[in-house]
């Protein structure tokens, strides 16, 4: 199973998200956007965007590649940020969300630190959920770390 195979286990969507990723798509990407974003879930997409969209979302949005995969890069961060997060939320699936980012940004290697740096102040809400994520990986890195003694 590849590294994104857990994410139908992952609970946790709230109605509120990080809406300056679609809003900076051109507007001949917007309804294939909007398909993916509300019918398709994130594990879909990550496996489109590594093995290409099935034929059925090809026949309806006439897309090249690179603008299927400009899309799905734009959808997948959008879909991270309806992640509720909690303390409850596990290291495990914390670092899962962290190689979904990295795959959208097309920096496998980056954590979530970077990633707050280079779109924290143009994605505002995607910023303090960025903030709020690395406060909770934090704080369970520190717990395990003084449990350990």
């Amino acid at each position: 199973m590849s590294w994104y195979g857990n994410l139908k286990s992952m609970a946790g969507a709230n109605h509120k998200m990080e809406s300056v990723f679609l809003d900076t798509l051109p507007h001949k990407l917007r309804p294939a956007s909007i398909e993916l974003l509300h019918n398709y879930d994130l594990k879909d997409m990550l496996i489109y965007s590594k093995q290409g969209v099935p034929p059925v979302l090809q026949k309806e949005f006439e897309l090249t590649t690179s603008q299927w995969l400009q899309t799905l890069d734009k959808v997948i961060l959008t879909k991270v940020s309806y992640f509720m997060l909690t303390p409850l939320m596990s290291l495990e699936h914390i670092d899962l969300l962290e190689k979904v980012i990295g795959h959208a940004m097309h920096q496998p290697n980056i954590d979530l630190k970077q990633a707050k740096l280079r779109l924290g102040h143009t994605h505002l809400f995607f910023g303090d959920w960025l903030t709020n994520i690395i406060a909770i990986k934090q704080y369970k890195l520190t717990y395990l770390k003084n449990k350990a003694k």
